[in-house]
């Protein structure tokens, strides 16, 4: 399960989770008191409406809600606790699924480093080279590799003659290790990110190849990205969640 920090932020983007209140749907970070009210009355908990609609209780802290805080409304009988936890829960999931799908960055590989490097790898221009494409989101880190049939000893890239593409989604809860290198002089500034996962007995590595100046910034939202990862992972074993 996600933290009440990350929850927030998969709210931070308009409609992402959505709610129908009678026959309407509407983001849930956007409900009011009242219309949470609504929804209580919709899903049979009506009698525990006026508790949620008189402490405030708006869209975006459903998810947030404890045990504790329910006490706190004056929640009390256990069978109300335990059929509003149930339904809570089933939005926190909503959100978690929402918060995974979130791209975070998106990139592209940086093919050549100078116009001549560039003249070569495409035939002068006539057969533009598709690059790498990379998308980090909150659960994986997809990599679609593009394979170009070479010509004239591997020095010409010839798009026009065919491309192979290949996916590569790597689970962020099994990256061991990020680092990068950056090599910058005189027409080139390219950063290559090396990405490590563990997967037992079967360690692998992927690259990707961007802007330079981009890179250490890339590295760190990766780094992140992993980290909530994992910790949601964790949290998520106590909810029964794989």
């Amino acid at each position: 399960m996600a933290t009440e920090t990350q929850m927030a932020r998969a709210l931070d983007a308009p409609g992402v989770v959505q709610m129908t209140i009678r026959g309407v749907k509407k983001p849930l970070e956007e409900l009011s008191p009242s219309e949470v009210a609504t929804w209580l009355e919709e899903q049979g908990l009506g009698h525990l409406a006026p508790s949620f609609k008189h402490h405030k209780i708006r869209g975006k802290y459903l998810v947030t809600l404890s045990g504790n805080d329910l006490k706190d409304m004056g929640i009390e009988l256990v069978g109300d606790q335990k059929a509003i936890m149930d339904e809570l829960s089933q939005l926190k999931r909503a959100v978690v699924r929402v918060l995974r799908d979130q791209i975070l960055w998106t990139g592209r590989e940086q093919l050549f480093d100078n116009c001549c490097q560039k003249a070569m790898g495409t035939c002068c221009g006539l057969c533009p080279t598709p690059p790498d494409q990379y998308t980090l989101t909150n659960q994986a880190l997809k990599i679609t590799n593009v394979e170009v049939f070479r010509c004239c000893n591997g020095l010409c890239r010839c798009s026009c003659l065919g491309v192979d593409q290949s996916v590569n989604n790597i689970d962020l809860n099994y990256v061991k290790d990020v680092d990068f290198m950056r090599n910058s002089g005189c027409c080139i500034d390219r950063g290559v990110i090396r990405v490590e996962s563990d997967l037992g007995s079967d360690s692998r590595h992927a690259e990707m190849k961007i802007n330079g100046a981009d890179a250490a910034e890339v590295v760190t939202l990766i780094k992140n990205a992993v980290e909530d990862a994992k910790m949601r992972r964790e949290k998520g074993r106590a909810f029964g969640q794989p």
